[in-house]
């Protein structure tokens, strides 16, 4: 078994975000993440992935694949008012998604950069360097709580001139 996709360590911030589907939510809350990634699927066992920053937005795994089947089942109609991004990833958390916040102090633990996570997903103007971490092991239900989703208004600069925007801010 080869983790070289998983070798460079990283420090991430206080907080690191894990999303599981909400039929997950009570054996999380009783026993902690479990490192369940099997050798067969995807190179290696052992591994919790995570998100290293707290806005959320649809280039966090899995919604950087489910968009596309949310856009497949919930097609609009006529006169359905247009969903931003925001809109959708609301929605999604509403029906199927917990986002879980690690607190990396607590578990004192290594991370490393998903160096596959980095590579073979989107990378937009607004996404962090080394948003996806990994670490190896169980995560224990006492370094863990689930986090809400608020709306948060944001601006960012460029060369070419300043947006703003509505963003998903994650909080305990």
């Amino acid at each position: 078994m080869s983790n070289q996709n998983y070798k460079l360590p990283l420090i991430t911030e206080r907080f690191v975000y894990h999303l599981s589907r909400q039929c997950y939510r009570d054996s999380i809350e009783q026993k902690g993440l479990k490192a369940n990634s099997k050798p067969h699927t995807i190179g290696f066992e052992n591994a919790v992935f995570a998100h290293n920053h707290n806005f959320l937005d649809l280039e966090w795994y899995p919604l950087t694949l489910d968009k596309y089947d949310w856009d497949f089942y919930n097609p609009k109609n006529e006169g359905d008012r247009f969903l931003d991004d925001t809109d959708a990833i609301l929605r999604m958390f509403e029906y199927t998604y917990d986002i879980w916040r690690i607190d990396t102090q607590k578990l004192n633990r290594q991370w490393y950069c998903d160096e596959v996570g980095e590579r073979e997903f989107d990378k937009s103007l607004f996404r962090p360097k080394h948003l996806y971490v990994v670490t190896f092991g169980d995560i224990p239900r006492a370094c863990i709580e689930r986090a809400s989703i608020e709306v948060a208004f944001e601006s960012a600069k460029f060369d070419w001139g300043i947006v703003n925007m509505r963003r998903l801010k994650l909080v305990a």
